[in-house]
């Protein structure tokens, strides 16, 4: 179910947060990329370019400095777009794992930016905790007409055999400890695979299909419930608000 349509034809002035997540190649990054445009993506994924429409306005980031400099641009208002795509979130966290490390070589002599005692890991757990939120907060900053719909995409992590299902399917975030508390903090999680299997002219069915609440032990939710419960994968642009070019 769409949202509700106003006079305008367009959707209910609602902007979302959303974490797409599975394998590598799924086509999450595709995906995300049909949501409303002007599209502005920011990725720390180093191959994400190769799956994301030609046309659509982005940049590469390559430092924390980088990453912070985009997220300032949105809350200074007036960027027109629709929609910021984190593409990769899981490369983003190797950043910030990577900017504590190094702070702890230079500052204490550590002979390895890549191995930090827990105090650096829990610095790593709160700073990554306080950059999603604040990321996600802006689909509800003050001003109305500088909201946007922000979409993250990350690897899918597939656990051990348990009682529930032979397998367990999440987001990979960071740690096993972001892995299980952090996707509460988004109000969409969805799975993106292939269907997998023959069609009926007995190729190779390439369909992707999303769920949006859990299934047979994979992770998914739909907190604002406008979604399909599971199916073909949608094109985003028709479930979500979109604001004119040009207009409010």
């Amino acid at each position: 179910m769409a949202l509700p349509q106003d006079d305008m034809g367009q959707g209910e002035h609602v902007f979302v947060d959303i974490l797409i997540y599975g394998d590598s190649g799924a086509g999450k990054t595709f995906r995300a990329a049909t949501a409303p445009q002007p599209l502005y993506v920011m990725s720390p994924d180093p191959t994400s370019h190769k799956a994301i429409p030609y046309k659509t306005p982005g940049k590469r980031v390559a430092s924390l400095d980088d990453v912070q400099e985009v997220v300032n641009g949105f809350y200074e208002g007036g960027h027109g777009f629709n929609t910021l795509l984190i593409d990769g979130l899981n490369f983003l966290h190797d950043m910030f794992v990577q900017a504590v490390g190094q702070q702890y070589h230079d500052e204490r002599g550590a002979q390895d930016a890549d191995l930090m005692p827990i105090q650096g890991r829990l610095k790593v757990q709160a700073m990554f905790s306080r950059f999603l939120r604040s990321v996600i907060d802006l689909s509800q900053v003050d001003n109305v007409d500088d909201r946007v719909h922000v979409i993250f995409t990350t690897l899918s992590e597939r656990l051990k055999e348990d009682d529930i299902a032979p397998f367990q399917i999440r987001p990979m975030i960071g740690t096993q400890k972001m892995n299980e508390k952090f996707p509460a903090m988004f109000s969409v999680v969805s799975f993106i695979y292939a269907r997998g299997g023959e069609d009926k002219n007995g190729n190779l069915d390439k369909t992707r299909e999303m769920l949006f609440t859990p299934q047979h032990g994979v992770m998914a939710k739909d907190r604002i419930g406008i979604f399909p419960d599971a199916g073909e994968a949608p094109d985003l642009s028709e479930y979500l608000y979109q604001r004119k070019k040009g207009g409010k």
